[in-house]
């Protein structure tokens, strides 16, 4: 009996594929993410002493305004972040926030909608259904659904990233005991900051869909960059992850 043949599939190295492969694996990326520090350039050195001189101001208890206006962020703790203990008498809460009480990738979100409740949205379901009334319940259930789907996208273009770059983190560069990593490091790298992209994601897409006064939306890109920027503060990262983080975020929202 004439054995069967089967056709042989041919199977391809997707690496072998430019098409198939992230930007960033491609040695570009989508959202114009800037390179890092040098490790040993004199910008890098900056952002040595600006970590250090911000850790040594939360290890003494003393908030950290120098820093701050350092990046050019006003350092006056959010009001919104008062509910966690965050004031400038306690530098440390700002630390634990990112750590433990504010942790979770729709935690900002959801500071957001303690604080100002579920202010209207630019387009409701109304516009859909004229004769319902009251709470846009399932236009607040979509836009929950579109702040976790550009909170995610946002956090794998920021793996992305990382693992492009591939940048230590401070405690893999310093033995300084409690003053580097308060709370402890993650095993991923540096920069950017995931803590960040969810930040800025959040940030853009609350001000792209929501009826938003002035006042709340400069309220919500303070609150979001100052969230970014505590895992300095934390111990876990530089300054520029947190930032360029944050502007991922808001790239991906954008997008």
């Amino acid at each position: 009996m004439t054995p069967i043949e089967f056709p042989k599939s041919k199977v391809t190295d997707p690496f072998d594929h430019d098409d198939r492969l992230h930007s960033v694996m491609r040695g570009r990326n989508d959202f114009d993410v800037p390179p890092p520090p040098t490790i040993g350039s004199a910008e890098f050195d900056v952002e040595v002493d600006r970590f250090l001189g911000c850790r040594l101001d939360v290890a003494s208890g003393k908030w950290p305004t120098a820093f701050f206006e350092s990046i050019d962020l006003d350092p006056t703790p959010p009001k919104m972040f008062a509910r966690y203990g965050v004031t400038e008498d306690d530098p440390k809460a700002a630390s634990r926030l990112v750590d433990h009480a504010m942790d979770h990738p729709f935690d900002l979100h959801r500071t957001f909608v303690a604080e100002w409740g579920q202010p209207k949205l630019k387009r409701s379901q109304a516009d859909d259904s004229p004769q319902s009334h009251g709470v846009d319940f399932l236009g607040w259930r979509e836009f929950d659904a579109i702040v976790a789907d550009n909170i995610h996208k946002a956090l794998v273009e920021a793996f992305q990233v990382k693992y492009f770059h591939a940048y230590p983190r401070p405690e893999q560069l310093f033995e300084s005991g409690r003053l580097v990593a308060e709370y402890g490091c993650p095993p991923h790298p540096s920069y950017v900051a995931g803590h960040g992209a969810i930040a800025g994601a959040t940030v853009q897409t609350w001000v792209d869909h929501v009826e938003l006064t002035p006042a709340q939306i400069a309220e919500a890109e303070h609150a979001g960059r100052q969230y970014a920027q505590y895992r300095t503060l934390a111990g876990v990262h530089w300054a520029p992850d947190n930032t360029q983080g944050y502007n991922l975020g808001v790239a991906v929202a954008n997008a």
